[in-house]
This record gives structure tokens, sequence and C-alpha cells, in this order.
């Protein structure tokens, strides 16, 4: 489909972009491993467990972590902290963006505040979460109940059972545990959905599949569909030749599409169909 298609070259070329940068901006130096983790770190003040930073305290050489509980603060939560991998432990925190050269991960329950990316790898744990956007080169995975607050854009995404993205996910391949949902609109090759799993604006792909009770609260605009039973979707945008497979009592305005409550933004509650 041309959108697709066009969307996933918009994807690519991003991608390539953001290498290329990478690659022309990185140190030569060997790498470092730098623990955020009580010891003292240069360009950073520590109090407690809160680090304060200015801009760029690592380097995309660096092996950075942080230790469980730890929290960074980059120049006032608007800076920027570099690395070649990064690792977040359980309940820590970065005030500010997180640019890794290849995999960011973020254990249980950790948290940034601003955009993070990954040059090749993106992984959250269970409850974790990025405010902004979430970039990875190949692959993005959520945990249970972890959630992104605004984009994700990745070649294949995993959303695990309960975990969400605010505004649009663009992919190659999407899969989405049961009650995960995309609360903007999804653009993909080859979707598919768990039961119940949902996607509140438009699902454009090639081919989808999606579980018992999932839906689409906009148009789904697919060549080939499989539907489980009870699947509603609100408008049929494909125009042309395509093969739906439907399951009982699925189809387009057959029941009534649920708008829930999400905890995406405080600014949405009330009016989750924005």
């Amino acid at each position: 489909m041309r959108c697709v298609r066009q969307a996933w070259s918009r994807l690519t070329w991003a991608v390539l972009g953001f290498m290329l940068w990478i690659l022309m901006t990185s140190t030569t130096a060997n790498a470092a491993a730098v623990a955020f983790s009580g010891v003292v770190i240069p360009g950073c003040t520590l109090s407690g467990v809160t680090y304060t930073c200015a801009s760029n305290p690592t380097t995309f050489a660096d092996i950075v972590s942080l230790g469980v509980n730890y929290i960074v603060s980059i120049d006032g939560g608007s800076g920027d902290l570099h690395a070649d991998t990064a690792t977040l432990g359980v309940n820590s925190v970065i005030h500010g963006n997180l640019m890794a050269n290849t995999t960011v991960t973020l254990g249980v329950g950790a948290y940034v505040t601003g955009n993070a990316t990954g040059g090749t790898t993106a992984i959250l744990g269970a409850d974790a979460y990025v405010v902004r956007n979430l970039t990875a080169g190949t692959t993005a995975t959520l945990g249970a109940n972890s959630y992104v607050g605004r984009n994700l854009t990745g070649a294949g995404v995993t959303l695990g059972a309960n975990s969400y993205v605010c505004l649009n996910v663009t992919a190659l391949t999407m899969l989405m545990g049961a009650n995960a949902y995309v609360h903007g609109d999804l653009t993909v090759t080859t979707a598919t959905l768990g039961a119940n799993a949902y996607v509140n604006r438009d699902l454009t792909a090639v081919t989808v599949t999606i579980g018992a009770g999932g839906y689409v609260n906009g148009a789904l605009v697919a060549r080939t569909a499989t539907l489980g039973a009870g699947v509603c979707y609100g408008t049929e945008g494909t125009t042309g030749p395509k093969t739906y497979t439907v399951g009982a009592g699925a189809g387009v305005g057959v029941c009534p599409l649920i708008r829930p409550r999400t905890s995406c933004s405080p600014i949405v509650y009330g009016r989750e169909n924005y």
C-alpha cells in the first residue's frame, strides 16, 4: 500500500539520518563505564540519590548505568544524556533526554522525562515509561503496564499486556498484547492485536489480525484482515481488492465502540477520542 510504503520510507531515512549523525559526532575515545550509583561523576553534583549535571556529562562511547532508585537531572531536565548503551535500574529516573548509540534499557518502574532514542534497541520493563517520544532503530519492546507519552517509532514494535502509546506508532511490524492500545494512529505493514487491544484512531497496514474484543475506533485500512469474535471498527478505509475474515459478531458498526479513560495525560481525561 502506497501510504504504508511512504511512511516506512520516511521512517527508514529518519533512522539512517540519526545513525549517520551518531557516527559523525561520537567520540573516538575508548568506552568507559559510567555508573550513577553513588560515586563521583565529573560534571555532576550528588545529593543523596540525586545527580544534578550539566548537559552531556557523558559521551556516545560510554556504557552508562543508573543504580536502583537513582535520579539524574540533566541541565534542569532539558539537557541530553549520551551513551553507547544505557541501562536504568529499577525505579531510576532521568530528567532530560536519553540518547544511546545502541541499546536503551529501562528497568521496572524506571522512566525518562524527555525523549529516549536507541540506535538499535529500546526495552522498557514493566511499569516503565518515556514521557515524550521513543525511537528505536530496529526493535522496541514495552513491558506490561509501560507506556510512551507521545510517539513511538521503530522497525519491530511489541507492546506488552496493558501497555500503551499516547499518540502515534510508525513501524514495520507491530505486536500488541492483551488490552494494549495506541491512542492515536498506527501505521505499519503487519499488525497483530491481542484480545481487547485497540487503536483509538486509524490503523493502516497491509495485513492485520485482531483478537477477540479488539477494535479500531477510526478507519481500518488493510488489504488482508482477520478479525476475531466481537471485533469492531469505525469505518472501512480500503479501496480496491481486499480479503477480510470476520469472526462472530465482528464488523463495521456491529457493536458500540468503547472510549475508555486513559492515563496518557491529564489533558485527555474525559475527552479520550481526541
